[in-house]
C-alpha cells in the first residue's frame, strides 16, 4: 500500500473543510483525512472512541503515516450539542475553549497509550 505522512482529523464543519484541505496540502501533499463533528471528540466521546482507534489503526497498517494531526474549531456545532448545559451563560466562549483544549490533551493521551500508535507524533 502507498504511504502519507500524516492522518488529519478535522471536523465535519463546511465552513471549514476547505481550508483544512488547503492546509493539508501546504504542510504535507498528501494525508490521510477523517472528519467526525468536534474532530477530538471522537476520540473522547465513549460512543466513539474504539470506532475511532480502529481506524486509525486500519489506516496506519494501509498508509504508514507517521503524525496524527487533530483540529478542532472554536464554534463548534458538535460541542454545543454535547456539552449544551456548559455552555450556557456569558463565559461560553471560554469554556468552549478550555473543552476542546482538554478533549485534544485527552485524545492525545490515548492515542499515546496505544501500542500500535504511540510512537507516532
Amino acid at each position: 500500500m502507498g504511504h502519507v505522512r500524516r492522518l488529519t482529523v478535522t471536523c465535519v464543519d463546511y465552513r471549514f473543510i476547505a481550508q483544512e484541505v488547503d492546509h493539508i496540502k501546504q504542510e504535507c501533499g498528501e494525508a490521510d483525512l477523517l472528519s467526525f463533528p468536534g474532530a477530538s471528540l471522537a476520540f473522547v466521546m465513549p460512543e466513539s472512541s474504539q470506532l475511532f482507534l480502529d481506524w486509525t489503526r486500519k489506516l496506519h497498517s494501509l498508509h504508514n503515516f507517521q503524525e496524527i494531526e487533530l483540529i478542532d474549531h472554536l464554534d463548534c456545532g458538535a460541542y454545543k450539542h454535547v456539552y449544551a448545559d456548559q455552555l450556557r451563560g456569558k463565559d461560553a466562549a471560554a469554556i468552549e475553549r478550555r473543552l476542546h483544549e482538554d478533549n485534544l490533551r485527552q485524545a492525545a493521551k490515548l492515542l499515546a497509550s496505544d501500542p500500535g500508535l504511540s510512537k507516532l507524533k
